[in-house]
C-alpha cells in the first residue's frame, strides 16, 4: 500500500468507518432509491514519510458527479457570510479586475458569479454537475459541464489563467501530486492558486467524524498542502481559516524556486483527544432515544454532516423523524443511505417536532432564529452535543 503522493510504503492505519454512502450529496427521489445507494468504507491511512492522509478503500469509479449531485450550501445566512469573507480574502490579495479566473469544481456557480461581478474578472467554471446557462453575469462567466482532468487542462491552455480556485475539491481528486502539477500548468507565471478545504489535524483534534466522507480521497494539513503546492512551483503567500475554523484557505503564487521553504516538512502529530469510538456512537444513539421519548426529533441539514450523522446513528430511521433542509432541490427527497424524508422548515409543525439537531453547529443560531420566527417551541441541540464532542 503506497502513498498516493510520495509512493512511500511506511504508513499507519488511523481508523476505519464501514458501509457509508459513497455520494453524500446525491439527490434521491424515493426512499427505496435512497436506501439502495452504493456504499463504501473510509479507511484512513497516514504516510509516515510525507504525512499524506488518504482513504485506502477509495474507488473513484464509484463516484458520479452528474445532475443528481448537489452540494449547494448557498442559501444559508452563515454560508453566504463565508462566501463574502472569501471574496474579500481573494480581492485583498490578488488584483482580479480584468484577470482570467478558473474555478475547478464550481458547483452551481454562485461563488464564481459573485466574484466575477464584484471583481470584474473573466471567469470560467468547470463542474460535471453544473446546471444552468453556459454564460452568466453579463457574459463575465463561462461554464463547462465537464470534469477537470488532463485532457481538459490541455484544452484550456498552458498558462491560460491568472488565478485558479478550488473550494472543497482538491481532496476529491485522484492522483493528487499529478493533478497539482496539471493545475499549475494552467496558471501563468506569477499566477495565483487558491485552495480551500478541511485541515486534517484540526479534524482529528475536534473529533469531527461528521466531516469525513467517501468522496474525499486525501486529507491535508497546513504543512502538507504547502508542500503539495511548492512541489508544483507554487509558493504559499497567504493563509486564513474559514467558516468559523471548519476549513482552511491557502493562497499561493506560481514561480516558487529554490529549496523547500521552512514549514513544509512532515511533523507527526497525535490527536489532542481520542478518536470517536463505537461506544461513543452507542451512547449518542441512547441520547437520541431519550430525546425521542419527549417528542419527535428532526435533524437540520441534509448535506455531508447530516448524511454521516444519520448513517452512523440511525441507519434504520427509528430515532429521527425527518431531516430539514432549506435547499428546495433537496426538499421532498430522501437522505442517501438512511432514507430519512427531507422536508422544508415550514413542514416541521406538521411533524410534531420537539427537538431539532443542528448537523453543523455553525448554523445553530441561524436555526434558532428561523424556528423562533416560525413560532416553533422546539429545542435545539448540536450534533456535537449528541455525540459528546463538546
Amino acid at each position: 500500500m503506497c502513498c498516493p503522493y510520495c509512493a512511500g510504503e511506511e504508513n499507519r492505519v488511523l481508523f476505519r468507518i464501514c458501509s457509508i454512502p459513497v455520494m453524500v450529496n446525491q439527490l434521491c427521489r424515493t426512499e427505496s432509491e435512497a436506501k439502495a445507494v452504493s456504499r463504501g468504507d473510509i479507511s484512513l491511512v497516514r504516510c509516515e514519510e510525507c504525512g499524506t492522509v488518504w482513504n485506502c478503500s477509495y474507488h473513484p469509479e464509484e463516484l458520479s458527479y452528474d445532475a443528481k449531485y448537489d452540494n449547494s450550501q448557498d442559501l444559508g445566512r452563515e454560508y453566504l457570510a463565508h462566501f463574502r469573507r472569501m471574496v474579500d480574502f481573494l480581492s485583498s490579495n490578488v488584483e482580479l479586475k480584468g484577470s482570467k479566473v478558473l474555478e475547478i469544481g464550481c458547483g452551481k456557480g454562485l461563488f464564481l458569479t459573485s466574484l466575477a461581478k464584484e471583481a470584474g474578472c473573466l471567469a470560467c467554471g468547470v463542474d460535471p454537475s453544473y446546471l444552468g446557462e453556459e454564460k452568466s453575469a453579463d457574459g463575465l462567466c463561462t461554464f463547462l459541464k465537464k470534469a477537470y482532468d488532463q485532457e481538459l487542462a490541455r484544452a484550456l491552455g498552458e498558462g491560460a489563467f491568472d488565478c485558479i480556485i478550488m473550494r472543497q475539491v482538491f481532496d476529491q481528486l485522484p492522483n493528487p501530486r499529478e493533478m497539482m502539477q496539471t493545475i499549475a500548468s494552467n496558471l501563468r507565471d506569477g499566477g495565483y492558486l487558491y485552495v480551500e478545504g478541511l485541515e486534517f489535524q484540526n479534524l482529528l483534534n475536534q473529533r469531527s467524524i461528521l466531516d469525513l466522507s467517501y468522496e474525499r480521497y486525501t486529507y491535508f494539513t497546513v504543512e502538507s498542502l504547502r508542500r503539495f503546492m511548492f512541489d508544483a512551483g507554487i509558493e504559499q503567500i497567504a493563509f486564513t481559516d474559514s467558516f468559523q475554523g471548519q476549513y482552511i484557505a491557502v493562497l499561493g503564487r506560481k514561480n516558487a524556486k529554490g529549496a523547500v521553504p521552512a514549514g513544509c516538512g512532515y511533523r507527526a502529530q497525535e490527536a489532542s483527544r481520542p478518536w470517536v469510538t463505537e461506544q461513543d456512537l452507542r451512547r449518542a444513539g441512547e441520547r437520541l432515544a431519550e430525546l425521542g421519548r419527549e417528542g419527535n426529533v428532526a435533524l437540520w441539514g441534509a448535506a455531508n454532516r447530516g448524511v454521516m450523522f444519520c448513517n452512523l446513528l440511525d441507519r434504520e430511521g427509528a430515532l429521527i423523524d425527518c431531516v430539514v433542509d432549506i435547499l428546495p432541490a433537496k426538499q421532498g427527497g430522501f437522505l442517501p443511505g438512511s432514507g430519512h424524508p427531507i422536508i422544508a422548515p415550514e413542514e416541521l409543525e406538521a411533524h410534531g417536532i420537539s427537538w431539532v439537531i443542528a448537523a453543523n453547529r455553525n448554523y445553530e443560531q441561524e436555526i434558532k432564529t428561523r424556528l423562533r420566527d416560525m413560532g416553533s417551541r422546539a429545542g435545539v441541540l448540536t450534533a456535537e452535543e449528541i455525540l459528546g464532542l463538546d
